[in-house]
């Protein structure tokens, strides 16, 4: 007779169960401790056995082997602002490039007439050359780019252009 066949044994899931001659034997599944009839689900999260990213977050998934968890049951979710991967590797986003947001990280809002500047977990946004940044609601503003423009600088009206005095005439383009 084939008690794991006919579900006559008593082990903790059928898939750890073997049949042997006259009898069977019982093993825990991947993610789990024990003897094969009582099991105990091992969590890599709280131990610290997990392969997750440091800048990812562990779950455990009691009862859910996961084959992409190398042997566990637990998940890995890239939860650092910046960074994105499969939660085992989790590498910075380039914002600048981005053209969809990702749970951790969003396209750049860099003005027109501005470049954004890819920068580890983040970004920046820089004036083209012969504009600058004019502000608009405060520091807080400044710093998410909100409301701001690049405009154009006038350097005739500045008197910054280096035109020759006398024989030329300042135009600014």
């Amino acid at each position: 007779i084939n008690e794991c066949a006919a579900g006559t044994h008593n082990c903790f899931h059928v898939s750890g169960c073997t049949d042997s001659a006259g009898s069977f034997e019982c093993a825990c599944p991947p993610g789990y401790v024990g003897d094969g009839v009582a099991c105990t689900d091992i969590d890599e999260c709280a131990l610290g056995t997990h392969i997750c990213s440091p800048l990812a977050n562990c779950t455990n998934t009691a009862g859910e082997y996961d084959a992409t968890a190398k042997g566990g049951s637990y998940n890995c979710t890239c939860a650092v602002p910046g960074y994105w991967g499969d939660g085992i590797y989790c590498t910075d986003v380039d914002e600048c490039s981005l053209t969809a947001a990702l749970p951790t990280a969003t396209p750049d809002n860099c003005p027109p007439n501005a470049q954004c500047l890819n920068t580890e977990s983040s970004f920046n946004c820089t004036c083209l050359p012969g504009f600058r940044f004019t502000p608009a609601g405060g520091e807080l503003a400044q710093i998410l780019f909100e409301g701001q423009n690049c405009t154009d600088i006038d350097e005739c009206a500045e008197g910054t252009h280096t035109c020759h005095p006398g024989r030329s005439t300042c135009a600014n383009e």
